[in-house]
């Protein structure tokens, strides 16, 4: 996918990071979702670029950073960590999605120092949804985690424009677009490295994240489609305190920056102006 936006590498503890710098103003470092790279976030860039200082980052394993012998959520914490040093900046918001969401809560919960405000967007909350503490989930990636030759399989799998639409048409998007998907969900999907893609699978599928944002004291927000199968909103409620704020997206499935990306935007910037 061709796009007008400079990538740059950071080297972090022995690996290049990729990230794209876009925009000017309060400094966000976005960090995608579980089969995407930085590109997946482009639909809402537009939108951000005028008022924010954009740090679009590629996560170990994903995109075109380097790779580790492993992985896992806190482990890409701390890359996300050591990343903001590099800046030179006092503090950053982070803006996670779906996968991301979980990276972005743990580098707040860990790094606190580094981090003035959190926003995830599509975050899983509900223990045994799709994501966490999904066993069928765990199950299957440790299956295909076994031999070199199902983990072709399944990389192929996850590449393929039938399997990439049926998700999106039957879990991600409220209203299946063919243009968004073969826009900005294909390169994520072909970059991506398979043992990364199982292993934070099975990590984030392990892990509490709504015990995790419960433990966060910095200002919090969550953004999720109102028509969201693999984070359903209402299961929000349960988390919410005085440093969480809620915003509902009508209209709009896990998706929500690509199906409304105006209205995720307009969400983003109200918060971030009060706090």
């Amino acid at each position: 996918m061709n796009n007008n936006y400079k990538t740059y590498k950071s080297k972090i503890d022995g690996i290049f990071l990729n990230y794209a710098k876009i925009g000017s103003g309060k400094p966000l470092v976005l960090i995608h979702g579980w089969t995407n790279n930085w590109e997946g976030w482009i639909p809402i860039v537009s939108y951000l670029q005028k008022n924010y200082t954009l740090y679009v980052v590629d996560l170990p394993g994903f995109g075109d950073s380097g790779d580790l012998e492993n992985y896992n959520i806190p482990k890409a914490a701390e890359y996300i960590a050591l990343f903001i040093k590099t800046l030179d900046i006092a503090t950053v918001g982070l803006l996670g999605f779906s996968m991301g969401t979980f990276v972005a809560a743990q580098t707040a919960l860990s790094y606190p120092q580094l981090v003035n405000s959190v926003i995830l967007i599509g975050p899983p909350l509900k223990q045994g949804t799709n994501f966490t503490g999904n066993r069928p989930l765990q199950t299957t990636l440790r299956s295909f985690d076994k031999f070199r030759l199902t983990q072709r399989f399944l990389k192929k799998i996850i590449e393929s424009k039938n399997f990439t639409y049926s998700v999106a048409k039957y879990m991600n998007m409220y209203k299946f677009d063919k243009s968004l998907v073969d826009k900005y969900g294909m390169v994520g999907k072909k970059k991506l490295r398979i043992d990364a893609f199982i292993d934070m699978g099975l990590s984030f599928s392990s892990t509490n994240l709504a015990g995790i944002i419960k433990n966060l004291n910095i200002p919090t927000l969550l953004i999720l489609g109102r028509e969201d199968k693999v984070a359903p909103p209402h299961y929000a409620k349960a988390v919410i305190n005085n440093n969480l704020k809620l915003s509902i997206i009508p209209f709009a499935g896990h998706m929500t920056f690509w199906e409304k990306p105006q209205q995720v935007a307009e969400s983003i910037k109200t918060f971030t102006t009060e706090n």
